[in-house]
């Protein structure tokens, strides 16, 4: 019986069916049986081939894929190391945070959370600069446009509006002066410890015509006033920020600079910077002025006016409660120890810019007055730089004489020199000895008086007109520190006036 067998068979162009016809056991066709198998064995080895090739190049392209620095096993490997990175600086910022809820210490210099805006509703609003931890366990909120430098809530935190300043002191108590920016120090309110608010403690123990009637004049008003300063923002944002130095003049005042005492207005910015003359010669009127002045813009998350009762008296308590200001037995103060005056004695370094203020005892029928001069004339002083390696002693007594070329006011005797004394009463720059820092704010006590925004209206029965007092505070390097102490309230300065021993500072308040 015969069978008929279909193949396939492929040339170059063209596709085949081929009809074989073989019989049982025998194929009748051994020409077309040979050429089957041989055309059937070159279509295997073509195909094998090329199957080999191929896969031999998605094997190149596979390894070149998975090795190499730009390789997927690579790149595998730095995104589980990121990952990790990741995970592991997550988990910390977690830690700090749960650590600073549950009042454990956070590194100093750590935001701990975003610095919020308050509505008038209570409620929270815009970012508006951060909270930073102190590492002390404490927290402080740095408003935009400002950084922390170092130092802690119990110890004086210190923030500069200079990035270049940011945690230069970081987790130090003691912040140094060598920074680039205005600095303030933040002064903490709780309500409990520390409440925003005037203290009348040493009331008839360190004032001066602050409740009483003048000979001469008479108090219009009750009391003393003030504008209360910023009590919602102290809530709010636990405190404030006082000037960390008196009030300097911008960088404008050199060696050999001769300086005229009835000169008191400007209309330069003032600066809160170590190693600047203190801006002394100047009225309450341009005192507040010239701190308001400092963060004007529209953008400005803080306040910056002239320190106010409120401001000053929280921060004596502030200091009170650090062990440095002390009442004695009397429940008086003395600020001699830490305080730039004529009773108090300490060095002041090379380089420190100074002036040296003559005081003068002038009698006439047997009355005594004071007057200040340089040697240029009366009313008139000059600066000058400590050039001696040891430094320079403040506040003690030199025992010169009286210039043959100083002018003596008008109507005083000129005979007997022992109707005048003169003392070295001296009035230096900002920051100059770390003997007049209290915690990290320097020359509180001493060097100028300070004006305040606290006023009185008085009447001179003389001529039946009214005046605005102000008062000033702390004392000078013309007073003296057991008597003139931190806490001394001074009243009998009228908003006008101007002296070679009164200054200011400013305080910086959130919006």
């Amino acid at each position: 019986m015969a069978i008929i067998i279909t193949c396939l068979a492929i040339n170059k162009n063209n596709l085949w069916f081929l009809n074989l016809g073989v019989t049982t056991n025998k194929i009748k066709n051994t020409k077309e049986k040979k050429y089957v198998k041989n055309n059937a064995k070159g279509i295997t080895l073509i195909a094998l081939i090329i199957t080999i090739i191929v896969l031999l190049v998605l094997a190149g392209v596979t390894i070149a894929m998975l090795t190499g620095e730009n390789g997927i096993i690579n790149k595998a490997m730095q995104a589980k190391i990121r990952t990790e990175e990741a995970k592991e600086t997550e988990e910390a910022g977690l830690k700090e945070i749960e650590n600073y809820l549950n009042g454990k210490s956070v590194e100093a210099g750590v935001v701990v959370q975003d610095l919020k805006s308050i509505k008038s509703d209570g409620t929270e609003g815009e970012a508006i600069g951060k909270k930073i931890s102190d590492g002390a366990g404490g927290v402080v909120p740095v408003p935009e446009g400002f950084y922390y430098v170092g130092g802690t809530v119990k110890s004086g935190v210190v923030i500069s509006d200079s990035e270049d300043d940011k945690n230069k002191y970081n987790g130090q108590e003691v912040v140094g002066k060598d920074l680039n920016g205005n600095q303030f120090v933040f002064i903490p309110v709780n309500g409990i410890d520390f409440k925003y608010e005037q203290d009348h403690t040493y009331d008839g123990k360190h004032e001066y015509a602050y409740t009483t009637t003048l000979s001469g004049w008479t108090n219009v008003s009750d009391s003393w006033s003030d504008d209360s300063g910023e009590p919602a923002s102290v809530k709010n944002y636990g405190g404030f920020f006082i000037g960390r130095y008196e009030a300097g003049y911008p960088d404008t005042i050199t060696e050999g600079t001769i300086v005229d005492y009835k000169n008191s207005v400007s209309e330069n910015v003032p600066v809160s910077k170590a190693g600047v003359a203190a801006w002394n010669l100047i009225s309450q009127t341009v005192a507040k002025a010239a701190s308001e002045s400092m963060y004007n813009a529209d953008n400005s998350k803080v306040k910056s006016k002239l320190v106010d009762s409120y401001a000053w008296d929280t921060t004596c308590k502030w200091l009170k409660n650090s062990g440095i200001i002390k009442d004695d037995s009397a429940g008086k103060v003395s600020s001699t120890s830490y305080g730039n005056y004529y009773d108090s004695t300490f060095t002041i370094p090379k380089g420190t810019l100074y002036a040296k203020h003559l005081y003068l005892n002038k009698k006439k029928d047997g009355v005594s007055s004071s007057w200040y001069f340089w040697n240029g004339g009366a009313g008139k002083y000059s600066y000058g730089i400590v050039n001696d390696e040891k430094g320079m002693k403040v506040g003690v007594k030199t025992g010169e004489t009286v210039p043959e070329n100083a002018t003596r006011p008008e109507g005083a005797e000129d005979a007997a020199s022992n109707y005048y004394t003169a003392d070295g009463r001296i009035e230096i720059a900002t920051g100059s000895s770390d003997d007049t820092r209290t915690n990290n704010i320097y020359d509180l006590a001493g060097n100028m008086w300070e004006w305040t925004t606290e006023t009185k209206i008085r009447k001179n029965n003389g001529n039946n007109t009214n005046y605005t007092f102000a008062v000033l505070r702390g004392g000078s390097f013309l007073s003296g520190g057991s008597n003139f102490a931190v806490v001394f309230r001074y009243g009998y300065s009228t908003v006008s006036f101007s002296n070679v021993n009164i200054g200011f500072r400013a305080v910086l308040y959130i919006e």
